[in-house]
C-alpha cells in the first residue's frame, strides 16, 4: 500500500483543494491496468490448479491463502485509477471478466474477493460519471427501442398477413371454384332460348286397351277410340273416317 501511494501521487499531481495539475495519459493508465490484472490472474490460475490437484486440504488451504494474497492486489489498484476515464474504465473491466472466466472460477461472498468487488464498483463509478459513456448508453438504448418497435411491427404485419391468408381462398381453391362455376353456366339452357309450350291432349279411355279398335265415326254411339301410348310407338296415319 505505501508503495501504491508513491504511485499514485505520481500517476495524477493534485494541487490545492485537491485541483488535477498533471496526470499520467489516460491510455497510459489504462495498459497499465490491465497489464497488472493480467499478471494477477496468470498467479491465481496457477493457485487454483494447485489446489484442485491437492490431495489433502492442509494443502488446499494454503494455495487457497496465496490466491487471496494476489487477490490483495485490487485493493491497491483503486488508488491508481485517478488517469482513468469512462472507456478506459469499461474496457479494464471487460478483461477482469474475461480473465476469471478463462481460470473457471466465480467471485463469492468470501473476505478474499473484497478487494476485487471494491475495484468493480469504483470502474463502473467512473464509467457512469463520463458524459461521453452517458450519451453512448443513451443512443445504444434508443436504437435497442427502435429495434424492439420495428420487430413488433413485422410481428403485426406477419399476423396479419397470416389472417388474411386464412380467410381468403388460396390460390387451387379459387381455380377449382371458377371451373365448377364454368360447368354450371355449360349445363344450363342458353340465354334467349325458349321451349315452346306444346300441349298434348290425349283423349284416352281406359275401358278396353285390348286389341285394335277402330275409331268411332263421329254422330255413331258406342264407339270407342284406341288408346294410343306417346313412347316407344311409331305415329300411325290416322284413317279418313267414313259417312
Amino acid at each position: 500500500m505505501v508503495l501504491t501511494k508513491i504511485l499514485a501521487s505520481a500517476f495524477t499531481i493534485h494541487g490545492n483543494h485537491f485541483t488535477v495539475l498533471k496526470h499520467l495519459h489516460p491510455d497510459d493508465a489504462q495498459n497499465f491496468h490491465i497489464d497488472s490484472i493480467a499478471d494477477a490472474f496468470g498467479k491465481i490460475s496457477n493457485y487454483v490448479a494447485q489446489e484442485r490437484k491437492a490431495p489433502r486440504k492442509e494443502v488446499k488451504a494454503r494455495y487457497a491463502h496465496k490466491r487471496a494474497q494476489v487477490l490483495g492486489i485490487f485493493k491497491c489498484l483503486i488508488l491508481l485509477l485517478g488517469p482513468v476515464n469512462g472507456r478506459g474504465a469499461l474496457s479494464i473491466k471487460a478483461e477482469m471478466e474475461n480473465r476469471l472466466r478463462e481460470v473457471g472460477i466465480e467471485v463469492s461472498s468470501n473476505r478474499m474477493w473484497e478487494g476485487y468487488r471494491a475495484y468493480e464498483k469504483r470502474l463502473v463509478l467512473i464509467a457512469s460519471k463520463d458524459s461521453n459513456i452517458r450519451a453512448g448508453a443513451a443512443r445504444v438504448v434508443e436504437q435497442e427501442a427502435e429495434a424492439e418497435q420495428e420487430g413488433e411491427e413485422v410481428q403485426d404485419e406477419e399476423q396479419e398477413a397470416r389472417t388474411e391468408g386464412s380467410t381468403s381462398p388460396t390460390p387451387r381453391a379459387a381455380a377449382a371454384a371458377g371451373d365448377e362455376e364454368e360447368e354450371d353456366e355449360g349445363l344450363g339452357l342458353e340465354e334467349g332460348l325458349e321451349l315452346p309450350d306444346q300441349e298434348m291432349d290425349f283423349d284416352l279411355d281406359l275401358g278396353d286397351i285390348e286389341g285394335d279398335v277402330e275409331p268411332s265415326t263421329p254422330g255413331t254411339k258406342g264407339g270407342k277410340r284406341r288408346s294410343m301410348s306417346t313412347v316407344g310407338v311409331e305415329s300411325r296415319p290416322k284413317k279418313k273416317s267414313k259417312k
